[in-house]
């Protein structure tokens, strides 16, 4: 009877150490997802924000020109006048 016992105890632990070992390993395989999918998100964001400074940079080099622009066509008007005048 005795032996049954022990058995049956060893068994139920050894049961019972697998299904913590299952758990533990399940968890690990969890938070490593996690940490990937994170990673991924990371790496979508910095995408999004490099995208979004080129875009920005891009801006302002057109503005840039622009005002550039006008500012030229400003003077060669002032030149043109100038010489009417003269």
């Amino acid at each position: 009877m005795m032996m049954m016992m022990m058995m049956m105890m060893m068994t139920m632990m050894m049961i019972r150490m697998m299904m913590m070992m299952m758990m533990m390993m399940m968890m690990m395989m969890m938070i490593m997802m996690m940490i990937r999918m994170m990673m991924m998100m990371m790496m979508m964001m910095m995408m999004m924000m490099m995208m979004l400074m080129m875009i920005r940079m891009m801006m302002m080099m057109m503005m840039m020109m622009m005002m550039m622009m006008m500012m030229s066509e400003n003077i060669f008007k002032n030149d043109k006048r100038n010489h009417g005048v003269n």
